[in-house]
């Protein structure tokens, strides 16, 4: 399990990188301004989900969704902090 926190502003960051392996991703909003979510590193505010302040989205793939895409956030305005927790396939090797 990976655990981190990661300050999004106006600029687009990747957030998750892509992962075959993951199970599952977690992601709060701890910051006072909206965060815009996407798969699409070039227009979040159009195709992206917003998350206010203490909103959060999870994606879990044995519920049927597309997790390992990689995500990518940035604000409207101002910064905000956000809370990234992802889950992954643990291979013996």
């Amino acid at each position: 399990m990976v655990f981190k926190i990661v300050t999004v502003g106006t600029s687009t960051v990747r957030i998750a990188d892509y992962n075959e392996a993951r199970l599952a991703i977690f992601i709060q909003n701890r910051g006072d301004n909206d965060v815009f979510i996407s798969e699409n590193q070039t227009d979040a505010f159009v195709n992206g989900v917003v998350l206010r302040k203490f909103d959060s989205l999870s994606r879990i793939k044995m519920l049927g969704a597309n997790v390992e895409y990689a995500l990518y956030a940035r604000t409207l305005v101002g910064t905000s902090d956000v809370v990234i927790i992802e889950d992954f396939q643990m291979y013996e090797g």
